[in-house]
This record gives C-alpha cells, sequence and structure tokens, in this order.
C-alpha cells in the first residue's frame, strides 16, 4: 500500500516542465499537487538548493512556520490556507526579481512516509528592459536633455524674457538669475527703457538716492543677493516697458547684462462677468478699475508718475460689500498708510472707492454678526486707529466721495483734510439705527467740521444728506455735478491734488501740523505752534528755491529738501 501512494504521488507532481519566463516585478504561482489523505502530520517545504537557508516557504496543518524562511523572501511568499487539505500546494511569489532565477524544489515530510520529494519548478527572471534597449533610452533621454539645455541656452542668452500680468496688480517680480559666482563688490542696476535707474543694489545694501524718483518706494530685492545669485527686481505698480539689469565689477566693467520685457494685459469686459478690469482716466492720473471677489483686491493703491508725480491714490474695491470695512480692508489700509508715511515723495493722497455709486458703506455687518462680543469692541479700537492714523498723515488728503458714504465711512472722510462729493452722493452717520454710536471718530470730527448743535442733529436722527446739502453745511469742501462715468468728485479731486502737486512740500507739510494742532488750543498756544512750524522751513533749500525762482521770474523745481 505505501509502495502504490508513492507512486500515485509522484505520478500527481511530475514537473519537470522547460523554465518558466517572467519579468521583474511580475507574480507568479509555482504549481505542485497531490493526494494528502493518508498523510499523518505532514509538513510541505519549497526551497532552493543555491540559498542558505534554502527554505523559500513552508506549511504545516497549524498554518505557515517561517522562522526558518530566507530573508530575501520575506513577505512575498504564500499558499493556500486548506493546501494541506486539498493538496493544492502551489506557492505564490509575488515582486519578482532578478535573483529569483533559480529551480525550486516542492518537498514534503510525514512521520508516516518520511520525506518526499514532490517535484522542480525552473523560474527565470528577465529584465523588464533590457540593458540595450536601457542604453537605448538613456541615449535619447540625452538627446532630449541636451537639445533642451540648447534651446534653453538660446532662450536665456539670446532672446528677452517677456513677463506678462494683468492691468491692475500691484506687483510683479521680473526674475534676472545667475549661476555664475559674482564678486561681493559687485554692483547691480536695473534700469528701464528711458535708462532711469529703477533699483541699485551696491557692497551689500540698497542705493535709494541713486534710484530716480519714478520708482521711490517701489521696488525691492532680496537680501544678500549676491549669494544666491538671484538678482530678482520686485516692481510695483507696473507699467509696459523693457527693464535692464546690469552688474558691475567695481573697476565698472560689465560682468553680466540681462533683459526682461513686461507687458501689462488690459481685459476685456464680458457680460455677465465676476470681473471687469478699465482705465478709469487716460494719461497721467490714470486709476484702474478692478473689481473682484479676491480678497488681496480690496485695496488698491497707484502712485502716480509723469506730471501727477507725488500723488497717490487710494482705492477701496470691495464690490459685492460696498466697501464695507473688514478686518482685511483695515489690516491693508494700515499697511498703505504707514508706506506712505514713510515715503518722502509722497505730496498729496487722494481717498477714493473703485465701486461704481459707493463710497464705503461703513462697517461690514455680516461680518461683525459673525464676531463674538468680546471680538468687537478690539476691532472697533483697530479700526478707530486706523482712521486716526489717516487723519494724522502728513501731507493733504482728499476723500473723493462719488457715491454712499455711511457710517465708518463718513468717518474716514472725516479724517481727511478735505472732502469732494458729487451732487448724487449719500452721506451720514446712521449708527443710532442700529442701537449704537460712531465709534470710529465720528462723535469727535463732525462737530468740529459743521458745528456742535448740527453735528448732534445728524447723529440723533441718523440723518442722511445729499451731496448739494452737504456742501451747505460745511461737511464737503465741494459738491459737484456727477458724470457719466461715475467719478466727478475724483476728478475735481485730481484737480485740487494737482493745484497742490507745485508747491512746497515740506511748507505744505508744516502748514498742516500748524492748522491741526494749533485748532485744538487757545489762540496764544497756536500761534506758538505756527512759530515753531514756520522755524522749520526757513533753513530749507526749497525756500532759497523759492526765492530763486521769484527772482528769476520762472517756475519753482521743489524737491522737499
Amino acid at each position: 500500500m505505501k509502495t502504490l501512494l508513492v507512486i500515485l504521488l509522484l505520478i500527481n507532481v511530475s514537473q519537470h516542465a522547460s523554465a518558466v519566463e517572467l519579468y521583474e516585478g511580475d507574480s507568479f504561482i509555482l504549481p505542485c499537487q497531490y493526494n494528502t489523505f493518508a498523510l499523518t502530520d505532514p509538513t510541505v517545504v519549497w526551497s532552493r538548493s543555491d540559498l542558505s537557508p534554502p527554505t523559500v516557504h513552508q506549511r504545516q496543518r497549524q498554518g505557515d512556520e517561517l522562522k526558518d524562511q530566507n530573508q530575501r523572501y520575506s513577505g512575498r511568499t504564500s499558499m493556500k490556507t486548506d493546501a494541506l487539505e486539498t493538496g493544492e500546494l502551489s506557492l505564490n511569489l509575488t515582486n519578482l526579481q532578478l535573483s529569483d532565477s533559480a529551480t525550486y524544489t516542492c518537498s514534503v515530510t510525514d512521520l508516516r512516509y518520511g520525506y518526499m520529494k514532490l517535484g522542480d519548478v525552473q523560474v527565470q527572471v528577465k529584465e523588464r528592459f533590457p540593458s540595450w534597449a536601457k542604453a537605448l533610452l538613456v541615449l535619447l533621454v540625452l538627446l532630449v536633455v541636451s537639445g533642451g539645455l540648447l534651446f534653453h541656452f538660446c532662450q536665456y542668452f539670446m532672446s528677452v524674457p517677456q513677463v506678462e500680468v494683468d492691468s491692475g496688480v500691484e506687483s510683479v517680480q521680473l526674475i534676472c538669475e545667475t549661476t555664475v559666482c559674482l564678486p561681493k563688490d559687485a554692483k547691480v542696476e536695473w534700469k528701464d527703457a528711458n535708462n532711469r535707474k529703477v533699483h541699485v543694489y551696491e557692497n551689500g545694501s540698497d542705493r535709494p538716492e541713486e534710484q530716480d524718483d519714478k520708482y521711490n518706494g517701489l521696488t525691492k530685492m532680496k537680501r544678500n543677493l549676491l549669494e544666491p545669485g538671484d538678482l530678482s527686481l520686485t516692481l510695483k505698480y507696473p507699467t509696459d516697458t523693457t527693464y535692464t539689469c546690469t552688474v558691475y565689477s567695481r573697476e565698472g566693467n560689465i560682468l553680466m547684462k540681462k533683459q526682461v520685457e513686461l507687458k501689462v494685459r488690459v481685459c476685456q469686459v464680458e457680460e455677465g462677468a465676476e470681473s471687469v478690469l478699465c482705465p478709469r482716466l487716460n494719461g497721467h492720473g490714470a486709476v484702474t478699475r478692478y473689481y473682484s471677489s479676491d480678497s488681496k483686491d480690496d485695496l488698491h493703491v497707484r502712485y502716480l508718475d509723469g506730471e501727477d508725480s507725488g500723488i497717490v491714490v487710494v482705492g477701496i474695491n470691495r464690490p459685492k460689500a460696498k466697501n464695507a470695512i473688514n478686518k482685511n480692508l483695515v489690516k491693508m489700509m494700515f499697511e498703505a498708510v504707514e508706506d506712505i508715511k514713510k515715503n518722502k515723495k509722497v505730496r498729496s493722497v487722494i481717498l477714493c472707492s473703485l465701486v461704481p455709486g459707493i463710497f464705503c458703506a461703513g462697517a461690514d455687518l455680516k461680518e461683525r454678526a459673525k464676531m463674538h462680543q468680546s471680538e468687537v469692541g478690539p476691532f472697533v479700537s483697530k479700526a478707530r486707529a486706523l482712521i486716526t492714523e489717516l487723519g494724522n498723515l502728513p501731507v493733504p488728503t482728499i476723500a473723493a466721495i462719488d457715491g454712499a458714504a455711511l457710517g465708518g465711512g463718513l468717518e474716514m472722510a472725516l479724517a481727511c483734510d478735505i472732502r469732494i462729493s458729487s451732487n448724487t452722493a449719500k452721506m451720514g452717520l446712521v449708527e443710532t439705527k442700529l442701537a449704537i454710536i460712531p465709534g470710529a471718530g465720528g462723535t469727535q470730527r463732525l462737530p468740529r467740521v459743521i458745528g456742535v448743535s448740527l453735528a448732534k442733529e445728524l447723529i440723533f436722527a441718523a440723518r442722511v444728506v445729499d451731496g448739494t446739502q452737504a456742501q451747505q453745511m460745511g461737511l464737503v469742501s465741494h459738491s459737484v455735478e456727477q458724470n457719466n462715468s461715475g467719478d466727478a468728485a475724483y476728478l475735481r479731486a485730481l484737480e485740487l491734488a494737482r493745484e497742490i502737486n507745485p508747491q512746497g512740500p515740506i511748507a505744505i507739510r508744516m502748514a498742516k501740523l500748524a492748522i491741526n494742532q494749533g485748532i485744538e488750543v487757545d489762540l496764544s498756544t497756536g500761534l506758538a505752534i505756527e512759530e515753531a512750524c514756520y522755524s522749520q522751513v526757513i533753513p530749507t533749500k526749497d525756500r532759497l528755491e523759492g526765492l530763486s525762482a521769484f527772482k528769476e521770474k520762472r517756475q519753482p523745481q521743489y524737491k522737499g529738501e
């Protein structure tokens, strides 16, 4: 009977077929079947005689026994759970590797019949890509890379790269990089197409005194820029032109010279579009009107150039919220006011709206409704501080009110030195309708502008007046008839800024300081303040320039010195 069983087993597992060819990464089932009904306590072992230890996989009735398994097969082998009951002893080998090429032996050991070799399976694992194919692929890659480098070389050194931005963006980066190690005493100059110095960097720091006035406060380069070789320039309020970056040695020799052409795209208006970009004015004093739901566009600050150099236009742009004051707008206006305060070239500021029919609707009540009670007070305090900073700017500020200025919107306008409105504009401190009071300076500034009694009447009744009524009560200096484009007040404000622009800038600053401080004290103290401010203009170069121009019967050229 034992002889018959062995013969039957050998017949069932006679598997001396030719080697099976497979590829790296494949999975393969090594076949082996036999009858197990007469075995008492069998153990099946798959092995490789060329390995130490030789065990590939071992199976007992209790389950897998892998303590003697060769580690190269760890986690890659498995057998069916009922293998010893069904006689299906095939081995599943996954993630084939080149080193798996070998002859695999399937054997069984039993207490009754001892050791029996059931059969061999030859496996040949090949590379999925043969060596010659890899060599060809590497060659093709090298050809592609070489071609790309050649193209890049031609583009980088033989052409002028272009940078395109949409009209109305606040800033753009003009890329200029080099892998060449530059000396620490090298001088970097950016110039525009008119040969004006846009930015100068030398000996580890910027040189603003060499910069053209047009670009004052509008450019920025990285610190320690010579170390990484990044000479890129960030430019605010870009316009179409070609910029040139030149690097000089200490002796004045040109070490590198690259150009960047800047194109500013003007988007077309489409019916139903959520945003539109269009010019508010043509020529000097151009302001961009831009509608968008992106919070970064809540405020646009434009430093005008040419004959209008020195005029800054601050445009509020929250069309969906009617320019209501929220946390983001307060943050952006703080930053804008701080930049203007530091810029000595600024001579006047126009605060306006870029949204037709609205100046500022006051606080953003939707955001306010989401605030916890503990957040309201600090937010109002911050808004009050912003409006105070706006009022403390050393240069003349003009509010151009072409639409509704309510609550905090009117408080913002009251902080400006001069207010100009269209005849259709609506103005009022309407907070009492919401059972609160003006909290950003309205209760203090309005009485100082129109008188205590009338200010109380407007605030108590939450009354809204139009531009004509506002002029009659002294709330605005000028009320102009609104035009078809809805920017009549802005145009009149621009005219006034142009009147202020040619005057002595230091004298203007001192005059504002004397008025603002003097009006809060008695006349005697006010005269002392005026005297102190006058003493500040006596030693200036501008005063001497004014006398010389008068004597020579020409227009003075004041520089704020």
